[in-house]
């Protein structure tokens, strides 16, 4: 079984079946590993053509994301789109937008639509006339994938329930019905993992957990959307029998809902986490907003996109998130490792942003972000030897040398090396 396949359950026999079964698939909204799933379904359709799509979260009106879905398109596929394009400028009713789409789709022989992120999008009668007419009227020859970490029930629930759409990722739950036609406002729950740690529920800080406990056990949930209680065992209570695990964790888990329910003032009980086939993952009686989160959104989306100056924006995006370390006040084996792995994202994006800015000739901004890359990883000659170069670029020459030294010293306190022969190499040209 291949690691992909390991993590999400699902097959590569399971997505070529649903590919054949169903012209329209709806990658099931609480579904973790969302990019193994991209990963999977392009791979299964390697012989189609690809038509990608990620809605811009600042989009929130049909038409505008259809400009937006065409001008992106249209980048890698010169004649796709006239259809659509025609329809909109003549401002048609959104059955016809849909209908315009189609005539497109059919011209691209096999193809693959995905539809990434439509979260945002206003729910109005034109969303649902518009997606319902696209999914029920896909030509044959394409594959329609639409993705979004939340849909209503209207109209993707009868669309299952009709037969028009599958439904991948339902392996951990068992269930493909997992549309929430629900209007109440649910509390909204901010959690800062960057720094010290921190949460807010309905505008108000969780200014007491009761202890240390609840407070990191409430992380753990928030950072781990889909674990065991064997995997929360193995990390809180490792050295208690399974008995004396099991009433601590539930009298944790209980301090946690009473902190969370306390700040809502609605007389409701609001759980974290829900359990089901063996699994606890996010309750969805409550909004998430998770910094750490939106950090790796915008990395992932960063490493995926081919446009250098959007790929610049999602880095500039993670390292405005990123404000300090990952939950600094923790001291638990599962953060340190936690920490060290963002630790790294973060590096990658002021590793990436200095090279955007060096290609552009704004050596000083360069300089900048590969000088704080440094601070992260000072170990990295690759990172000294850039800035090295930047310095020398500048005529900074005695800057470079001192880098050089920097370095140099360093390795030989704590590793007892000296730099590699491309630093002594670099360094030699210096005099």
């Amino acid at each position: 079984m291949k690691w992909r396949d390991k993590l999400t359950r699902t097959t590569h026999d399971d997505i070529q079946n649903a590919l054949s079964e169903h012209h329209v698939l709806i990658i099931y909204p609480q579904v973790t590993y969302r990019t193994l799933y991209l990963s999977a379904i392009l791979d299964a359709a390697e012989d189609a053509t690809i038509l990608y799509y990620r809605h811009k979260s600042s989009v929130t009106n049909l038409s505008a994301c259809l400009r937006s879905f065409l001008d992106e398109l249209q980048a890698q596929h010169d004649n796709f789109g006239g259809a659509t394009r025609t329809a909109l400028d003549n401002n048609t009713g959104s059955v016809e937008l849909a209908q315009a789409l189609c005539t497109d789709l059919a011209t691209m022989g096999d193809c693959v639509l995905y539809m990434d992120d439509l979260d945002g999008l206003e729910i109005t009668p034109a969303y649902e006339e518009f997606f319902t007419t696209l999914v029920t009227n896909v030509p044959d020859n394409c594959r329609l994938i639409v993705s979004a970490r939340e849909l209503r029930a209207n109209p993707w629930q009868a669309l299952v329930l009709q037969g028009h759409a599958g439904v991948l990722g339902t392996e951990r739950v068992g269930s493909s019905l997992m549309f929430t036609s629900e209007n109440a406002d649910r509390p909204q729950l901010e959690i800062y993992g960057f720094g010290r740690g921190h949460a807010i529920i309905n505008g108000k800080p969780v200014e007491s957990w009761d202890g240390a406990l609840p407070r990191n056990l409430f992380f753990y949930f928030i950072d781990n959307e889909l674990v065991t209680r064997d995997e929360v065992f193995s990390a809180f209570w490792s050295s208690l029998n399974q008995k004396e695990a099991t009433n601590v964790f539930h009298v944790t888990k209980r301090k946690i809902s009473e902190r969370l329910s306390d700040n809502v003032f609605d007389g409701e009980n609001y759980e974290l986490t829900s359990y089901g086939t063996g699994f606890y993952r996010p309750s969805y009686k409550i909004n998430r907003h998770y910094d750490v989160a939106m950090f790796e959104d915008a990395i992932e989306e960063a490493t995926m996109t081919f446009n250098e100056d959007k790929q610049a924006a999602l880095y500039q995006r993670a390292v405005d998130i990123y404000q300090s370390p990952f939950l600094l006040t923790i001291d638990m084996e599962w953060v340190h490792e936690r920490r060290k792995k963002l630790q790294r994202s973060l590096i990658e994006a002021l590793i990436g942003l200095a090279r955007y800015h060096k290609d552009k000739g704004n050596t000083e901004k360069s300089l900048g972000y590969f000088t704080r890359a440094l601070r992260e990883a000072p170990m990295r000659e690759d990172i000294h030897r850039e800035i090295m170069r930047l310095y020398k670029e500048l005529g900074y020459i005695e800057d470079a040398r001192q880098q050089y030294e920097r370095l140099a010293t360093r390795l030989q306190d704590e590793l007892g090396i000296a730099p590699g022969p491309e630093t002594q190499e670099l360094w030699q040209s210096l005099s």
